[in-house]
């Protein structure tokens, strides 16, 4: 029984590797085979691909017996980066929040890394309203849920008819009105944060391109 458990759990680790592997190549066998080497330039430095990518698609293909044409793939890649270093597309990168590499050409390095950098703050601070908002949403339900409570704890104190259970209904709404008040002084502190960032988002200069 061990032995047979040792092979299962052996088996799924060695198809584990091979899908990690593969999901991790950059090339297929076919694609390898049918390279066109300065069009996979082009269009990997198009996207924005470091030219250490070239070094990916070695690795991928030496299985295959395929080693590929790095002239071809650079002239391609040279020719394919000017077109993702414009200053429109370093902000849209920014915006998304994706990172720069410092791939881009040193006569185009300046003014895309400085669209990306505007980009980059004005998705930071979308990205903090955003959780702002969320936080302040969660905050508005346990709120609501905590009114819902008191509403019925005060039916229930109304309907009781021993002293004892009077009691305790009292000191369990006056828990809840507690909850209640801290939660809301809360969700005021969240809205001034909120407000105070969207105030910040309004001010950060427009990109013109």
């Amino acid at each position: 029984m061990i032995v047979e458990m040792k092979n299962k759990v052996l088996k799924l680790l060695f198809v584990g590797a091979a899908l990690l592997l593969s999901g991790c190549a950059t090339m297929n066998k076919e694609e390898c085979l049918s390279a066109d080497w300065q069009l996979l330039g082009l269009t990997d430095g198009a996207k924005g691909y470091r030219l250490a990518r070239l070094d990916e698609h070695r690795s991928a293909c030496a299985e295959y017996g395929v080693s590929p044409d790095p002239i071809a793939y650079r002239k391609g890649y040279d020719e394919g980066i000017v077109t993702y270093c414009t200053p429109a597309n370093g902000y849209q990168q920014g915006l998304n929040g994706n990172n720069y590499y410092g791939q881009c050409p040193a006569n185009l390095h300046d003014a895309f890394a400085k669209a990306h950098e505007q980009g980059l703050q004005r998705y930071a601070l979308q990205s903090e309203i955003n959780a702002l908002e969320n936080e302040l949403y969660r905050y508005e339900d346990e709120i609501d849920q905590l009114e819902s409570d008191i509403r019925d704890k005060e039916v229930e104190y109304l309907q009781a008819d021993e002293v004892s259970v009077r009691r305790r209904l009292l000191i369990e709404l006056g828990r809840l009105r507690d909850d209640r008040r801290h939660l809301q002084y809360d969700l005021r502190a969240l809205e001034r944060d909120l407000s105070l960032k969207e105030h910040e988002l309004l001010a950060l200069p427009q990109y013109h391109y």
